[in-house]
């Protein structure tokens, strides 16, 4: 049967994510284990390859200068405040690592640009970063090892959010669907089938921060809290599971699961309560807000058929974008 015909207002992809070259990242979403990763749980969380950060370096003046779209003002190596000051760190991070002096090298100029929108949950921090990093080893001609690119975005991300777990760096430079956990190196998850999500934008936007702290306040003093928390972390494992098997049911189901926790704890917003709603009244197998919460987006699982259908309803439901993306 073939797709009725979309929408203009559907943003969509159906590539295969490729392995991402030095200098660019994918945006990524979190399937199960937001907050819960944050105190030492496994979290499920896959690229997305419709959006995308991208890096590359130029001859500059003098100096190395870091140049990103949305900011007036360019950061050098010597910048410790601002919004660009992670950049600063992680371009000095990288440099060192590869024994490079500053003052030996030539006069650089790093452009950065995103396509990810800022505050919604899907990882644009973290793929400015990595992009940035691989686009410095490029130019060098230096190989990146993957656990010192994740090490070095981590210390980058706990300058933008405080303490980091690390999962957003590992995710936007995952080329598949991964399993995360403190400490540990990224395990891909292999999938005999393919995942169709529609990823809807709720136009409200938070920051990562505030919301960890707050979760943490409240499992503090709240053994309830806790016992959510706790329920939330023992998502991703089952959920690992019924990746593995291709059991898109379940993977829906617990998701579900995930959102209706983390709304308990108070990370959701009435709207990302109704595109929930939404999506599962057009189709979906199961959907969830996707990140620290607060607003951002929500992602929903569904199926090619019923795609478009589900993406229509969260549009109604208030969506400002609505987004479909296949994983392989």
């Amino acid at each position: 049967m073939s797709l009725p015909r979309e929408p203009d207002w559907l943003a969509s992809t159906e590539a295969a994510p490729e392995a991402p070259g030095d200098g660019r990242a994918f945006g990524k979403l979190i399937l199960a284990g937001e907050h819960a990763v944050v105190h030492g749980y496994p979290a499920i969380a896959v690229p997305l390859p419709a959006l995308s950060a991208l890096a590359w370096i130029v001859p500059g003046d003098e100096g190395v200068v870091i140049q990103s779209e949305g900011y007036p003002h360019v950061a050098t190596l010597q910048t410790r405040r601002g919004p660009l000051a992670p950049l600063a760190e992680a371009a000095r991070d990288a440099l060192a690592r590869m024994e490079l002096d500053p003052l030996a090298i030539p006069p650089l100029r790093i452009q950065v640009a995103s396509a990810i929108p800022a505050g919604a949950g899907m990882g644009s921090s973290a793929a400015v970063t990595v992009a940035l990093v691989r686009a410095l080893y490029r130019f060098f001609g230096i190989p990146l090892d993957p656990t010192i690119l994740q090490d070095i975005a981590t210390r980058s991300e706990g300058m933008v959010h405080g303490a980091s777990s690390g999962i957003d760096p590992a995710a936007v430079a995952a080329t598949g669907p991964i399993r995360f956990r403190k400490g540990e190196t990224p395990h891909p998850i292999p999938l005999p089938v393919t995942l169709d999500l529609v990823v809807a934008d709720s136009g409200e936007r938070a920051h990562t921060g505030p919301m960890v702290a707050m979760v943490r306040t409240q499992i503090e003093a709240d053994p309830q809290a806790r016992a959510t928390l706790d329920a939330l972390g023992s998502i991703a494992p089952s959920m690992e599971q019924a990746l593995v098997k291709g059991d898109l049911d379940t993977v829906g189901s617990l998701m579900n699961d995930a959102h209706a926790g983390l709304a308990r704890l108070g990370l959701s917003t009435p709207k990302l309560d109704a595109l929930a709603l939404a999506a599962l009244q057009g189709g979906a197998k199961g959907a969830k807000l996707s990140g620290s919460g607060g607003g951002g987006v929500v992602v929903a699982l569904t199926t090619r058929e019923n795609a478009h259908a589900v993406a229509k309803s969260m549009q109604e439901a208030g969506a400002t974008s609505v987004i479909y993306t296949r994983i392989p």
